[in-house]
Formats: C-alpha cells, structure tokens, sequence
C-alpha cells in the first residue's frame, strides 16, 4: 500500500529494489517498511538509531534492532550503509561523478566514505563502481537473505537449547509468578 504511493518520487532502480523486497519479506511490519521506504527516498541513513527508533515509536534504539531481528532485515547501520553505497554507485553511473566529490556534497569526509565502501563489500571504490548498481542491488538483496539465515539459525540454536530442559522448569521460566508461594507474594 504505502510502496504505490511512494514509487512516484522514487528513482525506478530503488523502486525496483523495494519491490524486491516485498517480494522476500512480504509481511513486513509496517514499522518496518515505513523505515525501508523512507531509507531509500532519502538514498542513506535516516539519523542516529536512537533518532529513527523515536521517530518510528519505539521506546529505543534497542527495540528497532530488536524489531529488525524479528523481521529478519540487517541492522539499521548495515541497511543504511548498502543503500547510501547503492545511490553513490548510481550517481557515480549517471553522472560520473567521483566519490570524493560525492562525499564532500553529502558532507562527509571521502577518505570515510572510501573506507565505508570497503567495509561494506570488501572491495575499492573503483571495483564496486565497475560491477555497478545491480551489483550492488543484488548484495543488498544477499544482505537481507544473511538476516532471514541468522534469524532462522538463531531460532534453532534457542529450541536446541529448550530441548535439553525438562518441560516443567520450561514451564516455570515462562510464567514465574505464578509459581511464587504466599510467603514471597
């Protein structure tokens, strides 16, 4: 619903890549989506983690990692960092124009935005830029399909975990109080 209306005012490549999205993570909460939607109108970070979980309602920066875990999407600061990487490699296609002088409009220093592009894909800026956008794409896509993995692996790893404990103090874990005697009410 929200994706048809901003779609309009959203370069077709990103829009494209939204789509993908839903497509992989269809029931999405709408938390979610209105920070992935927005992520990529503005092509980068949003604001600090603790500005953007307060802007999305949330308590802190704490529950929005936590919400993210859940959905199976990467944190705020890698999210944030493949589309920001994701709109300097279109620029740099479109226009041809260099990181440093991306970075310097965007207000950053470029030996940080070089060493960002390097800590996101492993890779030198000219290498990123030679595999171009779709590249870039598509391991972003890879970066939400290592969230869904570490999510699953997570959840397997806690049932393993829960195997091993007898039923009652499982249980007892759960709801303790309504295990508690009158002397410690």
């Amino acid at each position: 619903m929200m994706a048809a209306n901003t779609s309009d005012t959203m370069d077709p490549m990103l829009s494209q890549l939204l789509a993908a999205i839903q497509s992989i993570r269809p029931n999405l909460d709408f938390k979610t989506r209105v920070l992935l939607e927005a992520m990529l109108l503005m092509e980068g970070p949003l604001g600090s983690a603790e500005v953007v979980s307060r802007d999305l309602g949330l308590r802190n920066r704490f529950e929005l990692s936590r919400l993210l875990q859940r959905e199976g999407v990467p944190s705020l600061h890698r999210l944030s960092a493949w589309v920001l990487l994701l709109s300097w490699v279109q620029r740099a296609e479109r226009d041809g124009t260099s990181l440093c002088h991306l970075a310097v409009q965007s207000h950053r220093h470029p030996s940080a935005c070089y060493r960002l592009v390097k800590e996101i894909t492993g890779l030198r800026w000219a290498q990123v830029r030679g595999r171009g956008s779709e590249w870039v794409s598509g391991q972003l896509m890879e970066a939400f399909h290592e969230a869904r993995t570490e999510l699953r692996r997570r959840a397997d790893r806690s049932r393993s975990r829960l195997g091993s404990v007898p039923k009652m103090i499982r249980w007892k874990s759960r709801w303790p109080w309504r295990h508690q005697t009158n002397e410690t009410r």
